[in-house]
């Protein structure tokens, strides 16, 4: 039996037996995915995936785990439009969040070549599944849970999309202030969607633009200026 059925059989296995996990279903991979579980509820759809390195072989290599979630909420805020984590459109902008870009030092790679390696990996997947696993993706199921993961992960610009499409104008713009104070460079795109949005003016896309391109030192100044001229409701 090659290391990919056993590894297969392995996971299977582990989704049927940790309860946590057991209402992930399996769906069909492509390419390096070894095993893709999906699991939808009522605040946000959830991806559990383990996939193969380029440098796999029929004796085995690196299996790398990948959590995703999708918040129709956060993706209408963010784009406007519907997205499927379990049958994506790619011609549609995708806003979700990804375990292995918003973590530091995130586990979720394992170097297995023999039977015995996989065993062990079984033993702690049932570990890691209910431990990490799951409690990453449960955060999403409130709005305050994405609220804070928001905050912390300092993603001001969804926080302010977010906020604004919940009604809470001041939030919104406390959450840009935020973003701005940090002098972000390479903005024109974030500053042309809050725009769009009615989260920020016309007139403060044109400043900001303008002012994002400067030296640090101007850019700091006209930050600070642009700040202090916002309402203080604003600020």
């Amino acid at each position: 039996m090659s290391i990919n059925t056993v590894l297969g059989k392995a996971l299977d296995r582990l989704f049927l037996e940790v309860p946590e996990a057991s209402p992930f279903a399996k769906q069909k991979g492509s390419g390096d995915q070894l095993r893709r579980y999906f699991h939808a509820t009522a605040n946000a759809e959830r991806e559990i995936l383990f996939y193969r390195d380029k440098w796999w072989t029929a004796e085995g290599g690196t299996l790398y785990a990948e959590l995703n979630c999708l918040v129709p909420e956060v993706q209408q805020a963010s784009h406007g439009v519907a997205q499927s984590l379990r049958n994506p459109d790619y011609s549609i902008p995708f806003s979700h969040f990804q375990y292995a870009l918003s973590e530091q030092n995130p586990k979720r790679s394992w170097e297995l070549y023999s039977p015995e390696d996989v065993a062990a990996f079984e033993q702690e997947v049932r570990v890691w599944l209910p431990s990490i696993a799951l409690p990453w993706l449960d955060q999403f199921e409130s709005r305050d849970g994405v609220l804070h993961f928001l905050r912390t992960r300092r993603q001001f610009v969804t926080l302010a999309e977010y906020l604004a499409s919940l009604g809470d104008a001041i939030g919104a713009s406390a959450a840009i202030s935020a973003w701005i104070e940090g002098l972000p460079r390479r903005i024109e795109n974030s500053l042309s969607r809050l725009a769009s949005k009615g989260v920020i003016s016309a007139a403060d896309e044109k400043f900001l633009s303008k002012a994002s391109i400067q030296s640090e030192d101007d850019y700091r100044l006209q930050v600070q200026e642009w700040l202090a001229r916002r309402p203080v409701s604003e600020s």
